[in-house]
């Protein structure tokens, strides 16, 4: 079984096979509209079915990591749980329980000025105030968490 994380972001899916982030024809992201996000799962299924060569999307084993919104992260459950891909979704984690690790992780780093000004992801400002995960919009001064270094805290 092949075990694979999608990073559900704003109109782009990023894949990973554990630390390793899966392209595209190149591209290091995979593209959604939102009026068609499940069309565009299935084509993204097959381009990972094909990549990992394998017989069918029943031999991959998927961790999905959702995003801040919600209307997308509900269309890709519903994907995921009631189409027929045979898809097995070992768990879906939310993005802002990973945002809340890594920048717990990254506030003993003070040049970061994570505590100053924040940690930007996906378009949006996040802050970390008495435990509680607080969304700003997007800062020029806040840090930017790219997707690559957001995975390693999955």
């Amino acid at each position: 079984m092949q075990k694979i994380t999608i990073i559900i972001c704003k109109d782009e899916f990023f894949v990973f096979d554990g630390n390793e982030q899966i392209y595209f024809d190149g591209n290091e992201s995979f593209p959604y509209r939102e009026n068609r996000v499940i069309k565009d799962i299935e084509k993204l299924l097959f381009k990972v079915v094909q990549i990992f060569n394998l017989e069918s999307a029943k031999d991959l084993s998927v961790c999905i990591v959702t995003n801040k919104d919600a209307s997308i992260t509900e269309f890709v459950k519903l994907a995921f749980t009631e189409q027929e891909y045979g898809t097995n979704v070992a768990s879906f984690i939310e993005a802002r329980c990973v945002i809340k690790k890594a920048i717990q992780q990254l506030l003993n780093d003070r040049s970061l000025h994570i505590a100053e000004f924040g940690m930007n992801f996906d378009g949006v400002n996040y802050f970390l105030k008495d435990g509680r995960l607080e969304k700003l919009p997007f800062s020029l001064l806040g840090y930017q968490l790219k997707v690559g270094d957001f995975a390693k805290y999955i």
